[in-house]
């Protein structure tokens, strides 16, 4: 069995690293729409100002993240570290899945078509 510094990378990593790699290109991206849909619905002229505030909030926890998980591990030990992890990542998830409002779903295609071709912004030419 491959064994960790045995020299050969084992399927796990590559594994993991393609996960991370998925998750990079997506999460980002995603939550990047997330708040400008809501910045959208909620103050029209001010969603660049919100994406900004949005993007150094995640520069800052980027920084300061890594300091923050290292100290507790130094100070309490792994345990306590991934619990507090987990913890945050919970509380985390829960309140963006709360927080955001269902006026930000995107309708269907089909139910789009019929809001656009009732108030007569849809091109009847085609």
């Amino acid at each position: 069995a491959d064994k960790i510094g045995d020299g050969n990378p084992s399927w796990w990593l590559w594994a993991g690293a393609v996960g991370f790699a998925v998750a990079s290109a997506t999460v980002v991206n995603c939550l990047n729409s997330m708040v400008s849909l809501v910045g959208a619905s909620q103050a029209p002229g001010d969603t660049g100002r919100r994406l900004g505030d949005f993007r150094s909030a995640g520069q800052i926890g980027r920084a300061l993240g890594p300091v923050f998980a290292c100290s507790v591990y130094w100070l309490s030990g792994a345990a306590v570290c991934y619990l507090v992890g987990a913890v945050a990542v919970s509380v985390i998830t829960l309140v963006f899945v709360v927080a955001i409002p269902a006026t930000t779903v995107v309708a269907s295609p089909v139910k789009r078509a019929a809001a656009l071709s009732s108030s007569g912004r849809l091109n009847k030419a085609n």
